[in-house]
């Protein structure tokens, strides 16, 4: 059993959705459908493959081949926010 974002999910076959009361979960509201984390290393995070996976696991197109991003030269720290479209 595996937590996947639906979709992901709608695109490898034999997968079943399994809604809250099938496991004995009470709902109680709106379940989240998209807050998913990300850790990208930051001097990785705009390589050409990278972002193509990350904007595949997004459910947008993958960048064209001739994208040539270089890693990046971030500032020192712990996280930051990268956004990809």
């Amino acid at each position: 059993m595996a937590i996947l974002p639906r979709g992901l999910a709608a695109r490898v076959g034999g997968l079943r959705e399994v809604g809250p009361e099938e496991v004995g979960a009470q709902v109680q509201g709106p379940v989240a459908s998209r807050a998913l984390w990300l850790v990208v290393h930051r001097a990785r995070h705009k390589l050409p493959r990278v972002r193509a996976v990350v904007r595949w696991l997004l459910g947008e197109e993958a960048p064209d081949a001739a994208e040539q991003d270089s890693p990046s030269q971030t500032s020192p720290g712990l996280s930051r926010r990268v956004d990809l479209r």
